[in-house]
C-alpha cells in the first residue's frame, strides 16, 4: 500500500471543479473515511462498491411504499449510498487500483437507482391517489432515465467508429463524453445547468431534489415536471445527436 499523507487531501479529498455546492460537503468527510479504511487495511474497493449497489437498491425501493417515513428513510439510504460511491474511488486510487471494472459499476449504478426511484414515487403516488397518470409518469421518467443514457452511449461508439474510420485518433469514452457535453452546454449555459439544472437532468444530482420533495411531500408534483422534461429532452438530443452522426458521417 503506498504510503498516504494527510496532505494528500489535495489530491483525493479535494471537490472537483464541476462538482455543485450540494455534493461538495460529502467530499471531505468521504476522504477521511477513505483514509482510515486504507489504514486499516482494506484492499478490495469493489466492496465498497457492492455495498453501495445494495444501500442505493435497498433506498430506491422503500419510494414504492406509500408511507412518509420509509420514503424519507430510502431518500436518507440513497445518499449514504452517495456517499459510498466517493469513497470506494478514492479508495481505490489511494491503493493503486483505480480501473475501468469500477466504473462500469459506478456508471450503472447511478442510473440503476434513479430509475427505480422515479418509477418507486409514481407507484406511491398511484396508491394514495388511485390515479394511473402517476403510475404512467414514473414508469415514463424511469424509462427516460435509462433511454437517454443508452443513447448516448451508442451514440458515442458510432462516433467514434465514423472518426477512427477517418483516422482520427479517438479519446476514451469517457473524455469523449465530457467533449460532448461542453459543446453542447457552453457559457453561461453551462453554470445555469451546474447550479440549477442538473439538479433535474443529473441521475445522481435528482437524489438530492428528490429528498427535499419528499421531506415536504410534493413528491408527486415533480414528477409530473420531470415527465415533462424528459419526454423533451429525449426527443431534442434525439434529433441533435441524430443530425451530428450525419453530418460527421457525410464529411467522410
Amino acid at each position: 500500500m503506498k504510503k498516504i499523507e494527510l496532505k494528500d487531501i489535495w489530491k483525493y479529498g479535494r471537490s472537483p471543479k464541476s462538482y455543485p455546492i450540494w455534493r461538495r460537503p460529502l467530499v471531505i468527510p468521504s476522504f477521511y473515511v477513505s483514509y482510515f479504511l486504507v489504514k486499516a487495511g482494506l484492499k478490495r474497493p469493489t466492496l465498497l462498491s457492492i455495498l453501495m449497489i445494495i444501500v442505493g437498491v435497498s433506498g430506491a425501493s422503500l419510494l414504492f411504499f406509500n408511507v412518509y417515513w420509509f420514503k424519507v428513510l430510502g431518500c436518507g439510504l440513497i445518499l449514504f449510498s452517495y456517499f459510498i460511491d466517493l469513497m470506494d474511488g478514492k479508495v481505490a486510487r489511494m491503493i493503486g487500483k483505480a480501473n475501468k471494472t469500477g466504473k462500469f459499476l459506478d456508471w450503472n449504478y447511478h442510473v440503476t437507482v434513479s430509475s427505480i426511484a422515479l418509477f418507486g414515487i409514481g407507484f406511491s403516488s398511484y396508491t394514495n391517489t388511485g390515479r394511473t397518470i402517476y403510475l404512467l409518469l414514473g414508469f415514463v421518467c424511469a424509462w427516460a432515465m435509462i433511454m437517454k443514457t443508452y443513447m448516448h452511449s451508442t451514440y458515442l461508439h458510432f462516433l467514434r467508429d465514423i472518426n477512427l474510420k477517418k483516422g482520427v485518433v479517438a479519446d476514451e469514452f469517457e473524455r469523449e463524453s465530457d467533449k460532448e457535453y461542453n459543446r453542447f452546454i457552453k457559457g453561461g449555459m453551462q453554470k445555469f445547468y451546474n447550479y440549477f439544472g442538473r439538479l433535474f437532468f443529473d441521475a445522481t444530482d435528482l437524489w438530492f431534489l428528490l429528498l427535499v420533495c419528499v421531506l415536504f411531500r410534493v413528491d408527486r408534483y415533480l414528477l409530473i415536471v420531470l415527465g415533462f422534461l424528459y419526454l423533451g429532452l429525449f426527443l431534442v438530443s434525439f434529433y441533435l445527436k441524430y443530425r451530428k452522426l450525419y453530418e460527421t458521417e457525410e464529411k467522410t
